[in-house]
């Protein structure tokens, strides 16, 4: 014979958590509805991989997509490189003229010097105004920045990219700045730099030291930010 079910005196009270931030108190006289007070509802973020053409003389499918999509903010994954090895350091650009992206950049930032990333050169932050080549960011229509997290042509930040681990540190520093800026959850816009592109699916965009290109490593840590986010 099996065990019977635990009947409560009639005194005592057990809580259990229900959805919508409720709680019932049972008893044996009946249900006692009540607010829990202090707890809040999961807040929940979709992210969205982004793909298609992107740059300033493209269709601009990504932007397109963003709009469609709800997307609140849009992160662009791209990394940095340059003939001289010796250059390192990260970078944040945000939209021109639009001081949600610039704080969003901010936001991000602060995200990165945790992880002891360091900056390229004196301001990390950058507008787009100081770039041509990414001022495709100022056709989202939401506020979007644009990340260089490293140099892939400096040795030691590349070799740096490859330690186990360490992309997934990046991941959790990106996730965390998501969701410092946006703190309400929404749907969140992740576009792979060179990858996915409708007019160049071939292209890689900039070579790893290590062997292995841009377009490989942005790909990875979106997919990382995106498990994180969900």
């Amino acid at each position: 014979m099996g065990k019977l079910p635990m009947i409560c005196p009639i005194s005592r009270m057990t809580e259990r958590t229900m959805p919508g931030r409720r709680s019932f108190l049972a008893t044996t006289a009946g249900l006692v509805l009540l607010p829990l007070r202090g707890f809040g509802r999961a807040v929940a973020y979709r992210p969205v991989i982004l793909k298609g053409d992107y740059t300033r003389d493209s269709t601009h499918e990504r932007q397109a997509r963003a709009r469609d999509e709800g997307c609140i903010g849009v992160v662009d994954f791209h990394f940095n490189s340059t003939g001289d090895p010796t250059v390192s350091g990260g970078e944040i650009y945000y939209q021109e003229g639009v001081t949600a992206s610039r704080h969003f950049a901010e936001v991000m930032w602060r995200r990165f010097e945790a992880i002891g990333l360091p900056p390229h050169g004196n301001q990390p932050l950058r507008s787009t105004a100081t770039n041509p080549r990414t001022i495709f960011i100022n056709h989202y229509a939401m506020p979007a920045i644009l990340l260089e997290s490293l140099f892939l042509s400096n040795p030691e930040q590349a070799a740096w990219l490859h330690v186990g681990g360490h992309l997934g540190s990046l991941a959790d520093a990106i996730a965390a700045g998501i969701r410092d800026e946006f703190p309400g959850g929404g749907t969140i816009g992740l576009s792979p730099g060179h990858a996915y592109k409708t007019s160049t699916p071939g292209d890689k965009g900039a070579k790893c030291r290590e062997g292995d290109s841009e377009a490989e490593h942005t790909v990875a840590l979106v997919g990382l930010v995106e498990q994180r986010l969900k």
